[in-house]
């Protein structure tokens, strides 16, 4: 398994494990027919601190649980994909930022679910990816919101059933936490490469001077053409093409770097 591979696997595995968690809580609702929605968060009140904690696991029915657990799962997953160094933290401080909001700013009756959470974190990743001008992660929770069906409307008081100040509180502590870490995480810069100097020729995967080139030349005559070449002007860049002729000689080419003159030559 290739590293990027291992990578995606290990940042999605700690959603699935909270996601199949809130199933088990569900699922023992059902089984001991129960509900725990009483150990919901309820603002302002003494009791009702224990929902800071308690309010994602807990939801009304199997729909609502489910409408949830997806979208959870894939933003838990990208968090933790882009940001591995801070995504604890960015993900504690936004559960128990939007537990504390909702307690402090809700209407009074027993708020519970995990779309607190969802709104957070989706704006999260939304407003980081547009502070640190990162399109890719603008893109995932753009999607991410379409396919949650709609989150604007989430954020307004339309529906009395649903928990539209924990939306709200997930939104701005969302938008304010990408804004504090904006920072963190950040692509390098890539690095600008200096200048040659510009007496220094490229060649050949390196840079020489044109004594060195010379040099070369000279080097490459002796040992291939005995008879002693004509002087070499040192306003010529030299250039050969290794090829043999079909009478067994030897063919290379001059060619001028000011005139784009050409001559050819042989040798046995």
């Amino acid at each position: 398994m290739r590293r990027e591979e291992k990578h995606i696997l290990a940042s999605a595995i700690p959603g699935l494990i909270w996601v199949l968690l809130m199933w088990l809580v569900k699922g023992a609702e059902y089984y001991w027919d129960v509900s725990l929605a009483g150990w919901g968060m309820y603002p302002r009140s003494i009791e009702g601190l224990w929902g800071i904690i308690t309010m994602p696991w807990l939801h009304a029915d199997v729909k609502h649980l489910f409408s949830n657990s997806l979208p959870l799962w894939v933003l838990t997953t990208f968090i933790i994909y882009f940001y591995p160094k801070v995504a604890l933290p960015v993900m504690a401080y936004l559960y128990l930022t939007v537990g504390i909001w909702t307690w402090c700013l809700g209407r009074e009756a027993y708020h519970i679910g995990a779309s607190g959470l969802v709104y957070a974190y989706a704006s999260f990743l939304f407003f980081s990816g547009l502070f640190r001008k990162q399109r890719h992660e603008m893109a995932v929770a753009l999607v991410v919101s379409l396919f949650y069906g709609g989150m604007v409307w989430g954020i307004l008081p339309l529906w009395q059933s649903m928990s539209w100040e924990g939306h709200l509180a997930g939104l701005l502590a969302g938008i304010m936490y990408a804004w504090y870490y904006r920072k963190i995480n950040l692509p390098p810069k890539p690095k600008r490469l200096p200048d040659p100097p510009s007496d220094l020729i490229y060649m050949e995967g390196e840079y020489l001077t044109m004594d060195q080139i010379l040099e070369a030349e000279r080097a490459w005559q002796e040992k291939h053409n005995p008879v002693p070449p004509a002087p070499v002007s040192r306003s010529l860049l030299l250039f050969r093409q290794g090829t043999f002729s079909s009478g067994g000689h030897w063919q290379y080419n001059y060619k001028s770097a000011s005139a784009g003159e050409h001559k050819q030559k042989s040798s046995t």
